[in-house]
């Protein structure tokens, strides 16, 4: 919650602009504890088991075919995780998947 990407193709792509790194990783780790809040009223513990099970991921890939995509997206489908490739991102040129996913959002 504390971080940016900053570049898709760099090893250090990720930055924390606006706070300092809660830990350092090299060799050793070095943990700044000081920057870890630490809350007072503490809620016990709890299991939410009473989940939506009509939710799905849908692995994007370049090849695939927009029947695939409107076939996943039918009821009893209530919800959908994407899994995009390369950077993380939806492919801009798929406009017919683009339009898929419009049409069920609303």
């Amino acid at each position: 919650n504390r971080t940016v990407k900053l570049d898709n193709s760099a090893l250090e792509a990720f930055d924390s602009p606006n706070m300092h790194p809660i830990a350092r990783m090299a060799i050793n780790i070095k943990v700044h504890y000081d920057s870890i809040f630490r809350s007072d009223m503490v809620a016990a513990f709890t299991i939410h088991d009473n989940l939506c099970r009509d939710v799905g991921m849908l692995r994007i890939f370049p090849s695939m075919t927009i029947e695939s995509v409107r076939a996943f997206l039918q009821p009893p489908t209530r919800g959908v995780i994407l899994q995009t490739f390369g950077s993380g991102n939806m492919p801009t040129r798929r406009q017919d998947i683009i339009m898929a996913l419009k049409v069920i959002c609303k």
